[in-house]
């Protein structure tokens, strides 16, 4: 079942298309990481709300749009899923292989995950947080999972509408990709609709804030984060079309991102890094 995290790195052209709140946006890059072309298709309200896909029906609709607007692409693409359809779950096991730790959440995955197996899909990979900079005999996996009816409907109605759709990655993944300076210590990433710690490259905690006003969530979850990790310090607040403006103690970097694409970018950029 094509709920995605991991995939071969690839060479040429690539695409991505993700769902946001309010719209659809498309980037195609070359190898070289140029923006060859770029599209926005707004949605109508009702559509995506608090995350989750409300209307397929619409969603059709501006997939259509989408399509007129693309053309034909020689690859299939994969589609951000909105934050709200997915769970992501960060569970740690003994150090034993990536298949045993597969079995093992599949034999138990009511014990992680709100979703009866048989309706569900997940992935897998294995990270590094600022735990696991110390020693110890555990590792960290990074679980996402999905309703595998929400996954299937996505992809048909894509391919409904002339798109076609490979397979969906939580776009709380793109989003983190797309940002370079993320790839070093400890941030936290601010959307419209998400926070999103990252360690090294990698997210490590993931919440959906619908229609961030205040800077009340952001301080909240920078204490929750440094609290968890003791050792380990939020050096850069990152935020992504948002011009909030933040009391913050001295040593946290303020980076803002005016690119309204990044998270399209960010699926793009998954054929070079492995899906990573």
């Amino acid at each position: 079942m094509p709920l995605t995290i991991n995939k071969n790195t690839l060479s040429g052209n690539a695409a991505g298309l993700a769902i946001h709140e309010d719209c659809l946006r498309f980037i195609e890059i070359d190898e070289e990481d140029n923006v060859i072309r770029q599209e926005y298709v707004p949605l109508p309200e009702g559509c995506i709300s608090e995350g989750n896909i409300k209307d397929f029906d619409m969603l059709e609709s501006a997939f259509s749009q989408a399509h007129k607007l693309i053309g034909k692409l020689r690859e299939p693409l994969i589609i951000g899923i909105p934050p709200g359809e997915t769970i992501i779950r960060l569970l740690n096991f003994p150090n034993m292989s990536l298949d045993d730790i597969r079995g093992t959440i599949d034999l138990n995955f009511d014990n992680y995950f709100p979703l009866p197996r048989a309706e569900a899909v997940f992935d897998v990979i294995r990270i590094m947080t600022p735990a696991d900079t110390r020693e110890r005999e555990e590792i960290t996996m990074l679980v996402v999972s999905a309703k595998r009816e929400i996954v299937e409907k996505l992809l048909n109605t894509a391919r409904k509408a002339g798109i076609p759709a490979g397979a969906v990655e939580p776009i709380y993944f793109s989003m983190v990709r797309a940002i370079p300076e993320a790839k070093e210590g400890l941030s936290l990433i601010v959307s419209p609709s998400t926070l999103i710690a990252v360690f090294n490259g990698v997210g490590i905690l993931f919440r959906l804030a619908d229609n961030l006003e205040s800077t009340r969530d952001i301080l909240n979850t920078m204490q929750f984060i440094e609290s968890t990790y003791r050792h380990v310090r939020v050096t850069k607040l990152i935020f992504a079309g948002l011009n909030f403006q933040i009391g913050a103690n001295a040593g946290i970097e303020m980076i803002s991102v005016s690119d309204e694409f990044f998270a399209a970018r960010g699926l793009a950029l998954r054929k070079r890094s492995g899906g990573r």
